[in-house]
């Protein structure tokens, strides 16, 4: 099949997709969220964020946080959060706030969860239900809240504002990324329905498929050096891309490379092979293959290849505009 994505009148491109679980939930899924079409945004596939300095923000973003952990502590009975944010904080502490909160989030009674590395590996072979109810089983409880809607609500701003405060961190596994030739420009589409926190708002409704994992295992074919077009998926926690450039735990139940599909998906352009490097021969996939999992768990599911464009010089060229068109023909 080929999807033809329109951006204006000018540009557009071409992708012959492949004959996968994943891409056939991803077309149902784009053509009942097409109402939306896509808002575009352009970055290194090596870097989340681009580096900030700005001290007065980052004292203002230190304060936010607090402040939602302070107030979020209202409605705990029971331990309360237990960390605070400071200026100067590195990825090993964000990622200990953000590790709290998606922590809360699933088991509703753990910012630490305290399940051992053997059961987390477990939990990676699980469906995304399946690993949830397993959290909830495993994880030890040490708290519980007296009001879930402010709790959530205060939660989600700790969330949003730590992602924020990442912008101020700096990432030498980033910069060894792209020293040694292995980074590439990305185009990411995604549909555009996405509230200022970045969940989904409530107002704009998408219609979201999840694979189960004899699925995701029977989506990867072919020859994955070939790929160029990916799924870009709506993940609860992150991806092994993110979590390597963030310095975060790979064993963590919430890091995966697919959860709920949308009809997103992002482009890898630049250098062919700046690309296959990324994925062949880079820290980054030296440090995914000691994790000893299989491709299918780790790596960004792919779609397929471009086989036609006319689009800028660099990627990110499109960054914050808007896709005009989406159409689908069977090659």
């Amino acid at each position: 099949m080929i999807c033809r994505v329109e951006y204006g009148p000018k540009y557009y491109v071409i992708i012959n997709l492949i004959d996968t679980p994943a891409v056939r939930k991803w077309v149902y899924a784009l053509n009942e969220n097409k109402q939306y079409n896509y808002k575009l945004y352009g970055r290194p596939l090596s870097s989340y964020y681009k580096l900030q300095k700005d001290p007065k923000v980052q004292q203002e973003l230190v304060d936010k946080i607090n402040f939602h952990i302070h107030e979020l502590n209202k409605y705990v009975c029971g331990e309360p959060f237990p960390y605070e944010a400071y200026v100067g904080m590195d990825f090993v502490h964000s990622q200990r706030i953000h590790r709290a909160f998606t922590t809360a989030a699933v088991t509703h009674g753990s910012w630490i969860h305290n399940i051992d590395n053997d059961l987390l590996r477990e939990i990676k072979f699980m469906d995304s239900e399946a690993r949830k109810n397993a959290m909830v089983k495993w994880a030890k409880k040490s708290f519980h809240y007296t009001d879930f809607e402010k709790f959530d609500f205060h939660a989600e701003m700790i969330n949003w504002q730590i992602h924020n405060y990442e912008h101020y961190i700096p990432t030498e596994k980033s910069e060894e990324l792209k020293i040694s030739n292995c980074d590439c420009d990305c185009l990411y589409n995604q549909i555009d329905n996405k509230s200022i926190v970045g969940d989904i708002d409530k107002n704009r409704p998408s219609v979201g498929v999840q694979l189960t994992m004899d699925e995701l295992s029977k989506s990867f074919i072919g020859n994955y050096m070939d790929y160029d077009v990916f799924i870009h998926s709506s993940i609860f926690g992150k991806s092994y891309l993110e979590t390597f450039v963030e310095y975060d735990d790979a064993n963590e139940f919430d890091v995966v490379n697919v959860e709920t599909i949308l009809g997103d998906f992002f482009m890898v352009g630049g250098d062919p092979m700046n690309r296959k490097r990324f994925f062949s021969n880079s820290s980054w996939s030296r440090w995914v293959g000691e994790l000893l999992l299989p491709i299918y768990i780790t790596h960004p599911v792919p779609l397929g290849t471009v086989v036609e464009k006319h689009l800028p010089e660099e990627l990110p060229e499109l960054h914050g505009q808007y896709s005009t068109n989406i159409s689908f023909r069977w090659n």
